[in-house]
């Protein structure tokens, strides 16, 4: 069950932040912004992944 709650959250976000960005107009200083933020995610996530295998 543990497993299923980040997925489902993070997409969540995701989509409030694509709809906010549609809303405003696409800008290329969010894109970025948010391709770093992905990114970073990525990188958290393999790292807890790594630590805690059952995460």
């Amino acid at each position: 069950m543990a497993k299923d709650i980040p997925r489902p959250w993070a997409g969540n976000i995701l989509f409030q932040a694509v709809l906010f960005i549609c809303g405003k107009g696409i800008r290329i200083e969010w894109y970025i912004f948010l391709q770093k933020v992905v990114k970073k995610t990525a990188q958290v996530v393999r790292i807890v992944r790594r630590t805690q295998p059952d995460f």
